[in-house]
């Protein structure tokens, strides 16, 4: 970050924060929730992939269990702050896949996933401090049969909004570009050597 722009936010790191804490703290709520459930610790498998689409869409067999991440936009127009910085919200969704050839434990395994994403999301997503604000919006179910071996293929996916309350500063940013582009911006820039302040005297 540089004194010229301020922070200037980019979604992908909203996107990889997600991630990040998913992938440290999922097999650890995971066996909390099979300790919860009375289940042999172990029994449910992580997540061996992880992706970040822009839209939900099927994944394969041997990349199953996994969790997709998904931003598709924002949830309402940004509001500017009175010192210029604007603070936006983003819709997020989250998917967990999960895939069983017994067709009865799909639906049980897919919303346990569903259960690991909610509780690390609201108790640890903010740890990065990446974002000031998150809410749960929707959580649904689907299941999707394999015909090839009788399986199943089931789907929670979780919705939420997430305030960044520093997204970009309408007052900051350089007078001019720098000369040269390939030089790196910021430091490089010259400083101000003259400021002008006016003041007016009242009267008392």
């Amino acid at each position: 970050m540089t004194d010229q722009f301020g922070d200037i936010f980019v979604s992908a790191k909203l996107e990889q924060t997600i991630i990040d804490t998913l992938k440290k703290w999922f097999p650890t709520y995971l066996q909390e929730m099979e300790v919860q459930l009375n289940r042999v610790r172990g029994q449910i498998p992580a997540p061996k992939s992880w992706a970040v689409r822009n839209r939900f869409d099927k994944m394969p067999e041997n990349q199953m269990p996994g969790i997709v991440v998904f931003i598709p936009g924002l949830d309402e127009p940004p509001h500017m702050e009175g010192d210029g910085t604007m603070m936006a919200v983003w819709r997020v969704g989250i998917a967990g896949i999960v895939y069983t050839s017994e067709p009865n434990s799909t639906n049980l395994v897919a919303k346990i996933y569903g259960a690991v994403i909610r509780a690390i999301m609201e108790q640890k997503g903010g740890e990065a401090r990446v974002f000031s604000h998150i809410q749960l919006m929707d959580e649904t179910y689907a299941e999707v049969p394999q015909l090839e071996d009788d399986g199943m293929m089931g789907v929670v996916a979780l919705y939420f909004r997430i305030q960044v309350d520093q997204v970009v500063n309408k007052s900051l940013g350089p007078a001019s570009p720098i000369p040269d582009p390939d030089t790196q911006p910021g430091a490089d820039y010259p400083l101000v050597e003259k400021v002008i302040i006016e003041m007016e005297k009242e009267a008392l």
